[in-house]
C-alpha cells in the first residue's frame, strides 16, 4: 500500500546504502504512482548514485498524465547534475522546467551557481544571478554566498567586494560573517 511504499522511500532517501532493487525501480517505471512518490524515489536513486535510472523515471513521469514532474522533481535532478559537474544537463533541465511552467527559484539558481563555480564560468553565473534579480526575486543568503564563492574561484575579487558592499542597498540584508569569510577565502 502507499503507506508501506512511503516508509520504504523514506528509508531509501535517508540512507544512500539502502537497497533499491531493480524490481522496485521497475515498479515505478512501469506505472508511476504520483508526483510526490516518484520524486521521493528519484531522490533515493540520486543518493544511491543511480542517476540514469532517476532520469529514466523522470522521462516516464513526463510521459505520464498522472505523475508529471513538479518543481521539486526538477530541483532534485538539477542538483544531481551539478554534483556530477554536468552543468550542460543541469541547464537543459532548467529549460525543460521553464517549459513546464516553473521558474528557477533561489534554490535552483544557487545550485546552478555552484555548477558555474565548478567549471569556473563566471559569465554564466552572472547572467543567472541577474536573471534572478530581473524577475524581482530577493536572493537568499545562500545565493549570495555562492555568488561570492564563484567570484573568488574565478579570480574576480573586486567584483565580489562590490557585490558584498552593495548588498544592503540591493536586497535590504546585512552580510553576515559567512559572507565576509567567502570574500576572504576568494582572495587566497
Amino acid at each position: 500500500d502507499d503507506i508501506t511504499l512511503g516508509a520504504l522511500l523514506d528509508t531509501c532517501a535517508s540512507d544512500p546504502h539502502a537497497p533499491t532493487s531493480p524490481e522496485f525501480t521497475e515498479l515505478f517505471t512501469r506505472r508511476p504512482k504520483d508526483t510526490t512518490t516518484c520524486t521521493a524515489f528519484i531522490k533515493s536513486l540520486v543518493r544511491c548514485n543511480r542517476i540514469d535510472e532517476a532520469l529514466e523515471l523522470f522521462r516516464v513521469m513526463k510521459a505520464s498524465g498522472d505523475a508529471a514532474p513538479d518543481k521539486v522533481t526538477y530541483t532534485v535532478l538539477i542538483k544531481a547534475m551539478v554534483d556530477r559537474q554536468d552543468l550542460d544537463r543541469a541547464l537543459a533541465l532548467v529549460e525543460d522546467m521553464k517549459g513546464a511552467g516553473y521558474q528557477p527559484d533561489n534554490v535552483v539558481v544557487t545550485h546552478l551557481l555552484e555548477g558555474c563555480r565548478h567549471v569556473c564560468n563566471l559569465q554564466l553565473g552572472k547572467r543567472l544571478f541577474e536573471e534572478l534579480l530581473g524577475r524581482g526575486m530577493q536572493p537568499s543568503e545562500f545565493t549570495l554566498a555562492m555568488m561570492l564563492k564563484l567570484y573568488g574561484r574565478c579570480g574576480a575579487q573586486g567584483e565580489a567586494h562590490e557585490l558584498l558592499s552593495g548588498w544592503p542597498k540591493t536586497c535590504s540584508l546585512q552580510p553576515s560573517v559567512i559572507h565576509y569569510t567567502c570574500l576572504m577565502s576568494g582572495c587566497m
